[in-house]
């Protein structure tokens, strides 16, 4: 019995030792968040002393919308790490905000007090019909007038009493709906529709020796990236172009970054890093032509008459109709966009080749809506019922002086674990040298500008805080006083306007994305437009507004315009004046562009009878004046062309 005695005390001890001991919750903090276009990379660090033996270490409050494939371990101590579990923590959704529980309990006590009044008010309104049901009483039956008086007296003040006592009850269910209203309003801002679980990385550890152990952790999160944006300034032709090169940065991670080092990066974390394929390209007949003629009347009237290329609307939850702040809209293919307020509304100025814009939200199904002239785009997004699920990872490159783990999908930070990032160097101001047409220079140094082998990051010096919500933050990132040619622009078949034009050489040395713009002409505010990056030329247009001491005047000429049938054939001649009025003080260029039509059929023939000395690009039909205007001056443009046809055809003409 001593020896079974001493056997079983044996096993229970060997199985209390290996049993998993319960996991530390470690405290790290954030150091660093990398932003990306599209999601953010954050950084923490942290420490612990451990002692010997195996044991999990838990990071428990992280962001909700974390790419489990995404995370990355670096440490150094003696230990090892044995696998990194990535999980949700259902049990404690987040804590609470303190206000948020103070107004849930005070909801709960309105509820209560409105049932309460309900039924006080339901049993005054049965005493009161009671009263008056009642108060009919023939003197006959008391056989004295100084009771009927009485009775009288008594039910005038009790139905009196009852009125008063229902009128205030009414009153106080009034107040008691406008407070319930306004907490109700309140908590639904603060807590949102679905709050989903935080995550926790679990690192499980085999310690070798006591001691402290460093970490640093590091994983890709959602809702949050960076749109560019522009302040561009000039005082006057004569002047440099001022450019202000800011970062929109919005961050809904559910994680507080508190003075973090800030950098932002021009890659996409979206987009995939796959080399394309070439297919096979076959051949077919093309009946696209009628599609092509609808786009193209699209575009003139999308750019006819005088508004912005302007675009608003407002995104809500499919399921209720409640509006989803934070939601990310963009136009496809571009880094143009925009982020929805507390009330789901966006507006954001549309590029030139605009087709798509893509409305996404983590927790929410994607949506590409396609752009058809209409200035107002509402969304209803649906839900994403993707399933939440674990991932264990097993430990790579195990050392006994350093461990480290890190996995990813994508290319970005994979050389981290070594402990640098290849082909990184930083330029300064004499690696970005003036070209003999252009030349710029650096005036305010809010970030560093560094140069990757595949991208470009800005390091902000100054740590920011920034809490988890949907309010878009403008920072800035550099500032740059540009030399500039100005030149004046219209093209009078799509808009009367006459537009300021700054050409920038030798501009993609800076670095810019396509983004929104704010214009500043002669310290006043002009208008918005869209810094297009996508040329492939040295030289970068910026639109700076209409200048209205400019004028121009398109008008057919009616001695000019003819119909006449020959044959089987219809010949049409359309002659065209272009009027143009220089009202400024100093002399000006002005770049004018129309058109004559192409033919596409060889049944219809196009023939120029004149250009007014404007340079004709064949293939396009595109005709170009450089036209130099003294002060007060004014000049006339004529061109005509002549359309012949078959006679049973119909063409439309101007």
């Amino acid at each position: 019995m001593k020896q079974l005695y001493f056997l079983l005390l044996g096993m229970a001890c060997s199985l209390a030792y290996a049993q998993p001991e319960k996991p530390n919750h470690f405290k790290t903090t954030i150091k660093q968040v990398k932003v990306f276009l599209h999601n953010a990379e954050i950084t923490r660090t942290g420490n612990i002393y451990l002692l010997p033996g195996d044991t999990t270490l838990v990071l428990s409050g992280l962001s909700p919308y974390m790419d489990k494939k995404s995370i990355q371990v670096r440490g150094e101590g003696d230990f090892k790490i044995l696998a990194v579990n990535h999980q949700y923590d259902f049990l404690s959704v987040r804590q609470k905000h303190a206000r948020t529980q103070l107004l849930s309990d005070s909801i709960k006590m309105l509820e209560a007090a409105l049932q309460q009044a309900a039924v006080q008010l339901e049993l005054l309104e049965q005493k009161i019909d009671f009263l008056n049901s009642n108060k009919k009483i023939s003197p006959a039956k008391l056989g004295d007038v100084e009771k009927l008086q009485k009775v009288l007296q008594f039910y005038e003040t009790e139905l009196q009493a009852a009125c008063e006592s229902k009128m205030q009850v009414e009153n106080h269910q009034k107040e008691l709906n406008k407070l319930l209203n306004k907490y109700q309003a309140e908590l639904k801002q603060l807590v949102g529709k679905d709050e989903m679980p935080a995550s926790e990385i679990h690192l499980v550890l085999r310690v070798l020796k006591a001691g402290k152990a460093d970490f640093t952790v590091s994983y890709l999160a959602g809702n949050a990236g960076w749109f560019p944006k522009y302040d561009i300034r000039a005082r006057d032709v004569a002047s440099p172009v001022e450019i202000d090169y800011k970062a929109s940065l919005y961050q809904n991670t559910g994680e507080d970054w508190k003075d973090v080092r800030l950098i932002f990066s021009n890659i996409d974390a979206n987009e995939s890093g796959l080399a394309p394929e070439l297919p096979v390209w076959k051949l077919n007949y093309d009946r696209l032509s009628r599609r092509a003629n609808s786009n193209y009347r699209a575009l003139v009237e999308q750019w006819s008459g005088n508004r912005l290329n302007e675009i608003r609307g407002r995104v809500v939850s499919a399921e209720d109709g409640s509006p989803i702040p934070g939601v990310n809209v963009v136009v496809k293919g571009s880094t143009t966009g925009a982020v929805t307020d507390f009330e789901g509304n966006y507006s954001l100025v549309l590029p030139n080749n605009a087709t798509t814009l893509v409305f996404s939200f983590i927790g929410m199904q994607t949506q590409e809506v396609e752009l058809d002239g209409s200035r107002v785009i509402d969304v209803a997004l649906e839900p994403d019922a993707q399933a939440l699920s674990e991932v264990v990872v097993t430990a790579l490159g195990i050392s006994r002086e350093k461990a480290s783990l890190g996995y990813s999908t994508t290319t970005i930070g994979a050389d981290k674990l070594s402990g640098r990032v290849a082909g990184v160097s930083i330029r300064g101001n004499s690696s970005v040298g003036a070209s003999s047409r252009s030349s710029y220079r650096k005036t305010v140094i809010q970030g560093v500008r560094v140069q990757n082998q595949t991208s470009v990051d800005f390091v902000i010096e100054e740590p920011y805080s920034l809490k988890s919500n949907a309010q878009p933050l403008l920072i800035d990132l550099q500032q740059y006083e540009v030399e500039a040619l100005f030149d004046y622009f219209t093209v009078p078949k799509l808009n009367s306007s006459v537009f300021l034009i700054a050409k920038i050489y030798d501009w993609n040395k800076l670095g810019f994305l396509e983004g929104e713009a704010n214009l500043y002409f002669e310290q006043a505010f002009v208008g918005k437009s869209i810094l297009e990056t996508g040329s492939f030329g040295d030289t970068l247009r910026i639109s700076l507004g209409r200048d209205r001491s400019v004028v121009v005047k398109r008008e057919k000429m009616a001695e000019f315009t003819k119909r006449k049938a020959f044959g089987n054939n219809n010949v049409e001649r359309t002659g065209i004046k272009l009027t143009v009025r220089n009202n400024k003080t100093q002399p000006i260029v002005v770049n004018i562009l129309d058109q004559i039509p192409v033919s596409v059929n060889s049944n219809i023939n196009v023939y120029v009878l004149s250009t007014g000395e404007g340079q004709l690009n064949k293939d396009t039909g595109k005709i170009r004046w450089q036209l130099p205007l003294q002060p007060d001056e004014q000049r006339e443009l004529l061109f005509s062309y002549e359309v012949k046809y078959p006679r049973f055809e119909t063409v439309s003409l101007e």
